[in-house]
């Protein structure tokens, strides 16, 4: 049987065509498929801060593989220098002030801590942010951030303003804000003088709030007038349930022998100087222990160590203190209280 030609070029033709048509699909480029990342465009990429070293830490795949080399630039650094050495005159500082107080922003009150005598915009801009702490429609916040820049100033001029707001208030809530700004005060013995007299008060609120004060310094001062207020009051508790007084205070390190003469009269009111020993941390702990070890009444000794253990904070140096102390073979009482203060270590919990 013959074939017809037309249908052979027909045929022919169309293997030709299927032919370049499979060649033309295994040719093309393939499509990226959904579970591909595609290649993420520089201008896809926000800029963060204005750095552009991230687009450079990104793969080629569009990942970010590593943040160790990130760095955000145009980032505003805290700045806690000295208001003196930021600001120019009473009229830039005085915004600093109200700005800050908007956010209650405690860099700014850093700033504002104890200037100094030498401070030559002082005496305008105080007075400016005691008319704000004033003001009949100044908010709670405003009122609290204003009266802490006085508290913290260490002017005694400044917290004799706060003492006579207390006792002026018009109400008690104002009362209470600036009794807690007091409490925060700052500043020399000249302060700590002109709180003492305000120890006897018929204000509670001022008489408290001025003890807190005191307790907020650390001077050999400060404990002294702690001390003899507590005997002549014969507040054997020394206001230690209020969370102030002579057992809450952190001292200075002038004040530690002074301290250590109160731990050495084992009377009543030991206990308070032996809690602000252990509040100034090591060289606190060995002076307690010291008094411990040269003890011949262990009676007067066990009432003085009442919460004495939480005021122990942990040190590396002070745990090693103490293994040495139990190294000697103390007396028991003496032992006890290393080994109790040793079984509360826990450096982890501290270091969170």
């Amino acid at each position: 049987m013959t074939k017809n030609p037309k249908k052979t070029l027909l045929l022919i033709l169309g293997i030709i065509l299927v032919a370049l048509l499979v060649f033309s699909v295994m040719k093309a480029p393939e499509s990226p498929s959904a579970s591909t990342t595609s290649p993420v465009k520089e201008t896809d990429v926000q800029e963060v801060s204005g750095n552009k070293d991230l687009t450079a830490s990104m793969s080629n795949e569009g990942t970010i593989t590593d943040f160790s080399d990130i760095e955000l630039e145009n980032v505003e650094e805290l700045d806690t220098r000295p208001a003196t050495e930021i600001y120019t005159n009473a009229q830039e500082a005085l915004a600093a002030i109200q700005a800050g107080a908007e956010e209650y922003d405690d860099i700014i009150l850093e700033q504002f801590s104890l200037l100094g005598e030498d401070c030559a915009f002082c005496d305008s801009l105080y007075q400016q942010v005691i008319s704000l702490m004033l003001k009949p429609d100044a908010n709670e916040d405003e009122k609290a951030y204003y009266s802490e820049v006085l508290a913290i100033s260490g002017r005694p001029e400044n917290i004799e303003t706060l003492i006579n707001s207390i006792r002026e208030a018009s109400n008690e809530d104002d009362a209470d804000i600036f009794a807690e700004s007091l409490e925060l005060a700052l500043g020399d013995d000249n302060v700590v003088k002109l709180l003492a007299n305000f120890l006897e008060d018929k204000n509670e609120l001022l008489q408290e709030s001025s003890i807190a004060a005191i307790t907020n310094q650390g001077s050999k001062f400060a404990a002294q007038t702690l001390y003899e207020h507590t005997v002549s009051r014969k507040e054997t508790d020394g206001y230690y349930d209020l969370g102030i007084g002579l057992g809450e205070m952190i001292p200075d390190e002038a004040t530690l022998p002074y301290l250590q003469e109160l731990v050495l009269k084992r009377d009543e009111y030991s206990h308070l100087a032996v809690k602000s020993l252990l509040n100034y941390g090591n060289d606190g702990v060995v002076l307690v222990f010291d008094a411990l070890t040269n003890s011949s009444d262990p009676e007067k000794d066990k009432k003085m160590l009442v919460d004495a253990i939480d005021h122990v904070g942990y040190e590396e140096a002070t745990m090693n203190f103490l293994k040495d102390v139990l190294a000697d073979n103390p007396a028991p009482l003496v032992a006890q209280f290393a080994q109790d203060i040793l079984a509360g270590f826990d450096p982890e919990e501290d270091d969170e």
